[in-house]
């Protein structure tokens, strides 16, 4: 939404204090708000008890570990051009193929283990049970992948991977739900928070990788009348002259005009 133009980017800040001063109040509250709280409560927390590597609680720490990892890296990757620029290291440009790459690296695994989450239970689990009850829409997701792969105009891979990514986290959201309710269980404040956010993950993971797959950018130059096949558009540069609002012409003196004292 944001490369499309329907949505002003967050970096639009740079131009506008206004919009940047109420990110940062934003995130004050937000964050100072979270610190608050936790201190306000730490005397009152009961030390937890152990936990199995295969458990819900091993899941967590694996999910706060990559959104740490992912969050520093865009920190270093955005902050190091402007260190190295004030310490006269030289201009350094850190673009695409870094974020996307590293990105790519540390999201995979999440997007990977989120459906896992909510499925599984406290201190102790069977890592054969979870996976029985997610198989099949695994199944479902790697299917619609590949028909996503051959359907596609270009960028084969990047689409079946979105499409399959997001089909895996929100049948496996769909799921916990299900298997939730059937069971005659209640749905908490909670819960209906984490599968709002697990459902925002599946758009974010569609989005970033079918518009990265399916956009096309050159910069070519045209003359006038010539064409340019972009995809199964054809776009073509007219002769004529661009229509806009009637500017007022102002007579100009000539050059031997005498001028008045």
């Amino acid at each position: 939404m944001v490369r499309s133009g329907v949505l002003t980017s967050v970096h639009a800040f740079a131009a506008d204090p206004a919009r940047g001063l109420f990110i940062l109040v934003f995130l004050s509250v937000v964050i100072g708000g979270s610190l608050l709280l936790y201190a306000l409560r730490a005397g009152r927390l009961a030390p937890g008890a152990g936990f199995q590597p295969a458990s819900r609680e091993t899941l967590l720490l694996l999910n706060n570990l990559l959104l740490a990892s992912a969050c520093a890296m865009i920190l270093l990757g955005t902050l190091y051009p402007l260190i190295a620029d004030a310490l006269e290291l030289g201009k350094i440009s850190v673009g695409p193929p870094y974020f996307s790459l590293l990105f790519f690296v540390l999201i995979a695994p999440l997007v990977a283990l989120v459906p896992f989450g909510p499925l599984a239970r406290w201190q102790r689990d069977q890592p054969s049970r979870v996976l029985a009850m997610l198989l099949p829409w695994l199944g479902v997701a790697a299917g619609l992948g590949v028909a996503a792969y051959f359907t596609a105009p270009q960028g084969q891979w990047k689409t079946a991977l979105g499409v399959a990514g997001a089909a895996w986290v929100g049948l496996g959201t769909a799921r916990f739900v299900w298997s939730r309710l059937r069971n005659g269980g209640r749905m908490t404040a909670e819960m209906w928070g984490m599968t709002l956010a697990h459902v925002g993950i599946g758009m974010f993971v569609a989005g970033a990788l079918l518009v990265e797959a399916q956009n096309t950018q050159r910069e070519v130059a045209l003359k006038p009348g010539q064409s340019l096949q972009v995809g199964r558009y054809s776009v073509e540069l007219g002769r004529g002259r661009v229509p806009g609002p009637e500017l007022p012409v102002r007579p100009r003196p000539c050059a031997g005009a005498a001028r008045r004292p």
